[in-house]
């Protein structure tokens, strides 16, 4: 199997990511957690860590009137960002846009919260790079992060691929790590259910199905041997809960 870099596999293959992120749905599932949890109650400055296509982000901003600072250390959607950015009834509320990575990232500012919504990994577990999230933000600011869980089948997809900046880090050995450090935080789960019918039909897998198999590997389905195919189907079939596939993730929360 051939396996693409981060950077190569966007670049290349942007209709796989772009239909994978349909499917994981982040933005509506964690906009879904962030409501739930409170988790922006009281909070006017937010900073996001490997936004992505900044859609919660974007969200957030028009709906909830929160100012926000993205770090994307790609380059394609640091200008989609900003297109999408000015569409905005109050464009000011994107007060910085950051192409690079977080390691590489000094604030002129300190934020009441900081997320980092399944981009984690590329930072993973870093003692000083966590330690410097925490430093940017304000007293009793919240640092919010989400991974996939061990029982994700896009873990294990990564796993199986030896794709450790996939998703080779799980929420529940960032979150052990945390502990040992001393870092204390609350813990939790997130669920989200994927209809079967969306993924496969009697032809096999949809292209939606391809997508979701195909990002945690970075490697497109039909590069994949015949033996992968059917070993990253079965990986997602272990997933099965009648007609849905469930994808468990993990939630972070630290407290400064």
């Amino acid at each position: 199997m051939r396996r693409y870099s981060y950077s190569d596999f966007f670049q290349t293959f942007p209709e796989i990511y772009r239909n994978f992120s349909q499917v994981v749905d982040h933005a509506t599932n964690f906009r879904a957690e962030v409501e739930d949890k409170r988790i922006l109650h009281g909070a006017k400055s937010v900073l996001s860590i490997g936004a992505g296509e900044a859609q919660l982000e974007l969200g957030l901003c028009r709906d909830l009137g929160a100012s926000m600072t993205i770090v994307e250390p790609e380059a394609t959607y640091v200008q989609k960002i900003r297109s999408e950015a000015k569409l905005l009834k109050t464009p000011d509320l994107i007060t910085e846009i950051f192409e690079g990575t977080f390691q590489n990232y000094a604030p002129s500012r300190l934020f009441d919260r900081i997320f980092a919504i399944h981009s984690w990994y590329a930072i993973g577990k870093d003692k000083m790079q966590l330690q410097r999230a925490l430093d940017f933000l304000e007293l009793n600011g919240q640092l919010f992060i989400t991974l996939v869980s061990a029982d994700n089948p896009i873990q294990k997809i990564a796993k199986f691929t030896s794709n450790e900046s996939g998703a080779g880090l799980t929420a529940e050995e960032l979150s052990d790590w945390a502990k040992s450090c001393g870092f204390q935080h609350k813990y939790w789960d997130n669920k989200r259910s994927i209809k079967c019918s969306l993924l496969q039909n009697d032809e096999g897998l949809t292209s939606a199905g391809k997508a979701l198999v195909s990002f945690p590997a970075f490697t497109p389905w039909h590069e994949m041997t015949q033996a992968e195919q059917i070993r990253v189907q079965e990986i997602l079939s272990s997933a099965r809960n009648g007609d849905s596939i469930i994808l468990k993730n993990g939630c972070l929360l630290i407290q400064k």
